[in-house]
């Protein structure tokens, strides 16, 4: 689950980079992002209920960080 994650925080970093290259003015900037962000934490959330935490523990540290 933390591994799965993190990468795809990596890869929501390299679109959210891709998109402040790709567009000039700041309103369609964000508004690209925002769905950019949207898609993601639904992958995100997706994953998450599909698949239990191991430990009580790895899902602490999933919520804190």
């Amino acid at each position: 689950m933390i591994t799965f994650s993190r990468t795809l925080l990596c890869e929501l970093d390299e679109e959210l980079h891709a998109i402040s290259f790709d567009y000039d003015n700041p309103i369609s900037m964000s508004d690209k992002s925002i769905e950019t962000s949207v898609t993601y934490l639904q992958i995100i959330k997706n994953y998450t209920l599909d698949n239990e935490f191991q430990t009580k523990e790895n899902e602490i540290y999933f919520q804190k960080y």
